[in-house]
């Protein structure tokens, strides 16, 4: 699944084209939320993801809540 919507201000060119996507993934005991952040006007782009196996994952992180701009993945699920 993948939700897409208006992120905000570009760190790099400073125009309001920042775009927020959310996927998620489950298959057997694995899970993914994954985020992205995109510029459509440069081309400015960061992503960070989360495994349900992953051993290091900080237990006060949320998966489920954007990183970047902190919108709720319930929001778009």
């Amino acid at each position: 699944m993948k939700n897409i919507v208006t992120g905000g201000t570009c760190p790099e060119c400073e125009q309001d084209q920042v775009s927020c996507k959310y996927n998620y993934f489950e298959s057997d005991d694995l899970t993914i939320d994954a985020w992205e952040h995109r510029c459509h006007n440069c081309g400015w782009r960061t992503t960070t993801a989360y495994r349900s196996d992953d051993e290091d994952l900080d237990t006060a992180v949320d998966p489920k809540v954007c990183p970047y701009c902190k919108r709720s993945s319930v929001s778009v699920e």
